[in-house]
């Protein structure tokens, strides 16, 4: 009797296993929650009406719940993470203000025998904020005061604080690289490490992916040079981070941008990829 009513219970109970693994990842409406209460009642209903003893309408309950959990282990687990892309590589240039990361990204974009998108500091973080040094130049009429971020001067230095939202930014522009490179894309980052917690995070966040990051340098009376000559970032940005921009990180390379052309320096990150693959 059981054998047979086991059989019954399995037949029936597909439609409420399939119930069930959708009632954890995805909420039912009013009556597909009836319809799934309703079918278990029927079962209980059955197994009483047939004689079955409450232990044995027990283990029954107890192998659906099995069945429903191994289930929602494959399809929400296992067959993720069987179906996820290979995740591409990333390559972090952290390095100062006016160090020619810029440089660096277009030769590796040009010269690398993969493609690489070119994303960091710049489009995911500054060119968003609502002032004058977003790439809209928009200025908000609201004072978000110290919320987003603000520069200092002192000693000819200019320097940049960011507020409590300026650091949801920081965050969701380290997800964002993080979810190109998961997501099966090559993704070369020019970053700058304003706060030492913003790179760590960022390689958190990468955990798993195929990570090589690079230290971009130049002497500071270059980068002065350099920002007397362009009007991309104010006299005395550089300086004011350059002596902590490299503090505390292990890189797998560096680069003296100073030395050689940006071609140069790129075939000299892509040959150390191409000798120490991961």
């Amino acid at each position: 009797m059981l054998t047979t009513l086991g059989v019954d219970v399995l037949t029936q109970a597909l439609p409420a296993v399939e119930a069930t693994d959708q009632f954890f990842f995805k909420r039912l409406n009013k009556e597909e929650m009836m319809q799934f209460m309703h079918l278990f009642q029927k079962l209980m209903n059955e197994s009483i009406h047939k004689e079955v003893c409450m232990s044995q309408i027990v283990k029954m309950i107890g192998i659906m719940i099995m069945v429903c959990g191994l289930l929602v282990i494959h399809k929400n687990y296992l067959y993720r993470w069987w179906t996820l892309p290979k995740p591409g590589t990333v390559i972090i240039l952290n390095g100062p203000s006016a160090a020619g990361k810029s440089s660096l990204q277009k030769a590796i974009q040009r010269l690398a025998p993969v493609p690489y998108l070119n994303v960091g500091i710049d489009n995911f973080f500054n060119d968003l904020f609502p002032d004058e040094h977003g790439k809209l130049g928009v200025k908000a009429d609201a004072d978000f005061g110290k919320d987003l971020r603000w520069v200092t001067i002192a000693d000819n230095l200019v320097y940049l604080h960011v507020g409590p939202a300026g650091q949801r930014i920081v965050n969701g522009m380290n997800q964002a690289i993080a979810a190109y490179v998961k997501t099966g894309n090559n993704v070369v980052v020019d970053y700058i490490m304003y706060e030492q917690a913003w790179l760590q995070d960022l390689l958190y966040q990468l955990q798993g992916c195929p990570v090589y990051v690079v230290g971009v340098t130049v002497p500071l009376d270059i980068l002065q040079a350099r920002e007397q000559a362009r009007s991309t970032s104010p006299i005395g940005h550089a300086g004011s981070h350059y002596h902590t921009v490299h503090v505390g990180n292990t890189y797998d390379l560096w680069v003296d941008n100073s030395q050689g052309s940006a071609d140069e320096g790129a075939m000299k990150i892509l040959e150390f990829m191409k000798h120490n693959p991961r």
